[in-house]
């Protein structure tokens, strides 16, 4: 669940993107680790358009490694990473936590 900091107000550039999220953040999610690659992968198609834009190449970073895992048909150690899988997924978790949850690292 977001956990916003207090006195924090999202802006209203972001307002979509941290409200699709934490609509997200209130779905139950899988426990089944390939059953949360696809249901995440839907996830991320579906709030695609309102990603901002600085950060559309590391959703599509993200989005080409759970298509992979998806065409392969199961999560396991075969399924390799790209290399800047890492630093995609580093990005937007900032992203959020300034821009969503008010927490400047």
């Amino acid at each position: 669940m977001f956990q916003v900091a207090p006195d924090f107000v999202v802006s209203a550039a972001d307002a979509m993107f941290c409200d699709a999220l934490a609509t997200i953040n209130t779905r139950p999610q899988p426990t089944d680790d390939y059953e949360e690659v696809v249901v995440g992968q839907q996830y991320f198609v579906a709030i695609a358009p309102t990603f901002p834009a600085e950060l559309t190449d590391d959703l599509a970073v993200v989005i080409g490694w759970v298509d992979m895992i998806i065409a392969d048909g199961q999560f396991n150690e075969s399924n390799v990473s790209p290399d800047n899988l890492g630093t995609a997924i580093s990005k937007i978790n900032e992203f959020v936590d300034a821009h969503c949850l008010g927490l400047f690292l």
